[in-house]
């Protein structure tokens, strides 16, 4: 019992972190796959957990610095006579 507990303060719990998810998709992510009826389910690729796990402000964030910086970089002028 010595983890780290719901109420205290971590990057564990922070709102931003955090993504809920349909029961079906949590289960292919990270358990049981098997639905009600009997049915399973394959489990997620890693690029697939990845990209379903991960919530829309992070990918943002993790977005916005190579889409700055390749705004920063020199353009190539356009020549219109060139062939």
């Amino acid at each position: 019992m010595g983890g780290i507990g719901r109420m205290t303060k971590s990057l564990r719990n922070y709102p931003m972190l955090l993504k809920v998810l349909p029961k079906v998709e949590h289960r292919r992510m990270h358990g049981k796959r098997t639905l009600p009826d009997g049915t399973v389910l394959p489990k997620y690729s890693l690029i697939k957990r990845l990209h379903i796990g991960t919530p829309s402000a992070l990918k943002a964030a993790a977005a916005a610095p190579p889409a700055v910086a390749s705004r920063a970089l020199p353009q190539s002028p356009v020549d219109p006579d060139r062939d």
